[in-house]
């Protein structure tokens, strides 16, 4: 990680430097990278040799977003985005997923736009056709021989849940961090076109939360992340408005 690169338009302190330098190590999971000299126990919580990014990672997330605010920094920004791969995406937990998208938000203030497709642009294309459906015999590859391997069909059903159930898990927490980076950005300015994008995504996860589907990323994650959203629309709306958004509620 190259300082200069990241801190280009700032003038930090020599402190500033060090926090900076010792954040990415709390957010990311990426035990090559805790070195020896991130060990102080005021800021990092350890289990055996290793940083515990479950704990510190929110906070390091957070910080990151506030400390490169509207700096329109790539760089960290990037660090923020969902990974383009299934694979890359099983090394972070859904639920951080929500504030990567709030604090790249943060950094990109003045990239945000108040449109649907600003929002699911946020969602890796990789996940995008798998993110509303529900397992079931017809998604199974073809190219198996399942009667020869009578036991391999209901290990690959099974897998296939797992997956699914983790990209709809994701999925709604990426919409619901990007719809809140939105409501940040444009508290207040009761921008209509902003309001109609948050309140459909309001309705869509209402009507998930009534669904079989809901039942495969958790009623929890459904309602928490349409909570996220509420408060999202619930700052940016207008007299005329108003009563929507509380009927939503």
């Amino acid at each position: 990680m190259v300082i200069n690169e990241l801190l280009f338009c700032f003038s930090y302190t020599e402190s500033d430097l060090k926090v900076c330098s010792a954040l990415p190590i709390q957010m990311l999971l990426d035990q090559s990278s805790q070195k020896e000299k991130y060990k102080s126990p005021s800021y990092q919580i350890r289990e055996g040799d290793q940083v515990n990014t479950a704990v510190t990672a929110p906070g390091a997330t957070l910080a990151l977003g506030m400390m490169f605010f509207r700096s329109g920094n790539k760089t960290v920004a990037n660090w923020m985005k969902a990974r383009d791969t299934q694979h890359l995406l099983d090394f972070v937990c859904p639920d951080l997923l929500l504030l990567r998208m709030i604090a790249r938000g943060l950094i990109l203030w003045d990239d945000i736009l108040h449109t649907e497709e600003w929002v699911l642009d946020h969602v890796p294309a990789a996940i995008r056709p798998y993110c509303l459906v529900k397992p079931h015999p017809g998604i199974l590859p073809d190219n198996i021989d399942y009667e020869t391997m009578k036991y391999v069909k209901l290990f690959v059903l099974f897998s296939l849940s797992f997956n699914l159930q983790f990209d709809l898990i994701s999925y709604c927490n990426i919409i619901a961090g990007a719809c809140m980076a939105m409501g940040l950005r444009l508290a207040g300015s009761a921008n209509n076109e902003a309001f109609i994008t948050l309140f459909n995504f309001c309705k869509k996860f209402t009507s998930m939360s009534g669904k079989s589907i809901a039942e495969l990323a958790g009623k929890s994650t459904i309602e928490t992340c349409l909570n996220v959203i509420l408060l999202a629309l619930a700052m940016n709306i207008n007299l005329m408005s108003s009563l929507q958004c509380i009927s939503a509620a």
